[in-house]
């Protein structure tokens, strides 16, 4: 049998919150307005040499909008070698908005060194929100970024225009890993809850316990 070694790709997720004093018309196919206006956004921000395209420009491989949306592979990359572009780090997902409802919200997996462009990246979103996004150009208000983490908890990174600390970035891997540690932890639990009794303390004192007592597992495990 043969094993893959996967690589262990960190992926950070985030839902980024809006408003608008109008009901949210948006077309049928969403991404696309958003991804064009999201990309405008990002290289008006960013790019210093204008007029240059970004596969000739000195600076393609520090450049948050290059990482971004043209993606070029290393120059010392041994895969890939043919193409001038890798897949895109990262990917946006909609929920759908009811008709009358004035508050939206986006979905982004950000992967890889992504990460590093975030803060470049929440400023050009909420750049192209308020310079109004699909055909009728409806503005959008960014309100808060929460960080999703894998057990779909939210954590809030920004708002009021202040980054705030984020939670280290994890891996599909560790995810696994993760999970394997609760489901574990659940099954020695369950078996732990089944374990009671009573015994005789030193001063001849009946007492009952628990084998899922707190104190009891720490005086056994640590």
């Amino acid at each position: 049998m043969t094993t893959i070694n996967c690589p262990s790709i960190p992926l950070a997720s985030y839902r980024f919150y809006f408003d608008t004093d109008h009901p949210v018309r948006l077309p049928d196919y969403p991404g696309s307005a958003w991804r064009g206006a999201f990309g405008h956004a990002l290289k008006k921000a960013v790019c210093v040499v204008r007029n240059t395209p970004c596969q000739q420009c000195l600076l393609k491989q520090a450049c948050a909008y290059s990482y971004v949306f043209e993606t070029p592979p290393p120059a010392n990359t041994e895969k890939m070698r043919k193409y001038t572009a890798t897949p895109h780090p990262f990917v946006f997902r909609f929920t759908i908005a009811e008709p009358s409802a004035q508050e939206f919200s986006i979905d982004m997996n950000l992967f890889g060194h992504g990460q590093r462009f975030f803060p470049y990246i929440i400023h050009a979103i909420h750049m192209a929100g308020q310079d109004g996004v699909g055909g009728n150009r409806q503005p959008f208000h960014l309100n808060r970024v929460d960080a999703i983490d894998f057990q779909g908890q939210p954590i809030t990174v920004y708002q009021e225009a202040e980054l705030r600390n984020q939670p280290p970035l994890q891996s599909p891997a560790n995810r696994r890993r993760r999970r394997r540690t609760v489901r574990e932890s659940d099954r020695v639990k369950h078996f732990h809850e089944r374990v009671v009794g009573t015994y005789v303390d030193g001063d001849g004192v009946e007492r009952d316990y628990r084998a899922g007592d707190g104190d009891l597992l720490r005086w056994v495990h640590l």
